[in-house]
């Protein structure tokens, strides 16, 4: 099923919408780790590492999944295609592989923010386990975006034969 052209572009706009709202999240949960990491009171840091974990839960994850929801109805109604082009595969795969680490790492980061309110030691772990990830994050989500301006490679077999 194609939708109509203005359909399409208004997929497209939330598409990207919710692609680069994910990317802003996930900067501003990075400077929260890094600013998290430099020796600040512990009672700021709890302050801190409980907005980090709103922007995780509440903002970064429902933008990524948004993104990824809205690719794939893209995917699923345009001449892209799903597993035609091997630069959307990648994104797909990146996509997926991305929130699952997200959801791992935020529930980690949730349960040691809950321990910290007991042990102030416990947020010391945390802080450079959060700035690698959110780093990584970042660096993935720009290879996505990277991906769908140059879209490189070409077709998959499967493409090609359709």
């Amino acid at each position: 099923m194609m939708m109509t052209p203005k359909l399409t572009r208004m997929m497209l706009s939330a598409h990207v919408a919710t692609s680069v709202g994910c990317i802003g999240a996930v900067a501003a949960y990075l400077i929260l780790s890094i600013v998290g990491l430099n020796g600040i009171e512990p009672a700021n840091a709890r302050i801190i590492y409980g907005a980090m974990e709103l922007i995780g839960w509440y903002v970064v994850t429902p933008l990524c999944i948004a993104a990824l929801v809205t690719g794939l109805i893209q995917s699923f109604t345009t001449k892209w295609g799903l597993f035609r082009y091997y630069w959307i595969v990648a994104k797909l795969v990146l996509t997926i592989f991305t929130i699952a680490v997200l959801l791992r790492t935020l529930d980690h980061a949730s349960q040691t923010l809950a321990m910290s309110v007991l042990h102030v030691d416990h947020l010391l772990e945390l802080r450079p386990h959060l700035i690698v990830h959110a780093s990584a994050g970042l660096a993935v989500l720009t290879a996505i975006t990277a991906l769908s301006i140059y879209k490189p490679w070409g077709m998959t077999p499967f493409g090609r034969r359709k």
